[in-house]
């Protein structure tokens, strides 16, 4: 309901749903949080498994 105002009110391009969602829920407004990019998460990221893949491929020649 609160990204509904916000769009209607400044249009779909100021910010998307995901990031209006995580300003409410997490308490973003009241932290002083206005962030528009989410923080780097636990894991491997995907750039870093593509390009493995990748050079598995050439590396068995299936990579055209």
């Amino acid at each position: 309901r609160k990204y509904s105002k916000l769009s209607s009110t400044y249009g779909n391009d100021v910010v998307n749903e995901k990031t209006c969602r995580r300003w409410f829920s997490a308490g973003g407004f009241k932290k002083g949080d206005f962030r528009l990019k989410e923080e780097p998460r636990a894991g491997c990221p995907k750039n870093s498994i593509l390009s493995n893949c990748k050079l598995l491929l050439m590396k068995s020649n299936l990579y055209y």
